[in-house]
């Protein structure tokens, strides 16, 4: 299982892609919904992961 450190970091690069996105394309673009997607899966990994 991954740590919690390790998962906190990769939602903080999926929160910068996503928002790097959402500045080139608008906030409604379909590539900024599916960087939100994969940024909420992290999320609720995370949260997961603390709940334990």
């Amino acid at each position: 299982m991954k740590s919690k450190e390790f998962i906190r970091a990769e939602i903080e690069k999926l929160r910068s892609k996503m928002h790097s996105v959402a500045l080139l394309y608008g906030l409604s673009h379909p590539n900024v919904l599916k960087a939100s997607r994969r940024l909420d899966k992290k999320i609720n990994q995370y949260i997961k992961i603390c709940q334990n």
